[in-house]
């Protein structure tokens, strides 16, 4: 059965602080020895990130789909041997309702956090299917929060936008 262990390049979103970074960081030293891409909006964090020998790529999610889509066929097109995704970016924005909200957080929310994810799965689907038609192996990989299951009222659209989809 192919596992992670077998992927030639890794793609990990949100890869700039936290699990994401971590997740890259590791992969990157896995036996195997992957490319890992490691994407995000901070230039600083993705330069620490390439002088750790990790592909930074500059990968805003929160665009308008026509840019998502034209971002990720260059990916593909520079990165060929993609083979795995790790859907991990997010951004949690925390609400107090009595005092007002932004309307435009909420939105930039839930394209990153839920969006973002679908429309990446539909726009590299059909580079997977190529690696399987020739016998590889492909992952898709995404990351939620337990605040999916058990949310927090003062986060209520974080919590239900990293429900897996």
């Amino acid at each position: 059965m192919p596992s992670i262990d077998d992927s030639k390049c890794i793609l990990v979103t949100g890869a700039t602080s936290g699990i994401g970074r971590a997740l890259a960081l590791n992969l990157a030293r896995l036996p195997s020895r992957p490319k890992v891409i490691a994407t995000g909006r901070r230039k600083e964090r993705l330069e620490e990130l390439e002088k750790a020998d990790l592909h930074a790529v500059s990968f805003d999610l929160s665009v308008n789909l026509e840019t998502m889509k034209k971002n990720m066929d260059e990916l593909i097109a520079h990165f060929p041997e993609l083979d795995t995704i790790i859907l991990n970016a997010g951004i949690q924005h925390i609400f107090h309702f009595k005092k007002g909200i932004e309307l435009s957080s909420i939105v930039e929310e839930f394209n990153v956090n839920y969006l973002s994810v679908v429309s990446l799965i539909t726009y590299i689907l059909p580079h997977f299917l190529k690696l399987s038609e020739q016998g590889r192996p492909s992952f898709i990989i995404t990351v939620t929060s337990g605040l999916a299951i058990v949310p927090n009222p003062m986060m209520p659209n974080y919590c239900a936008s990293k429900e897996d989809p």
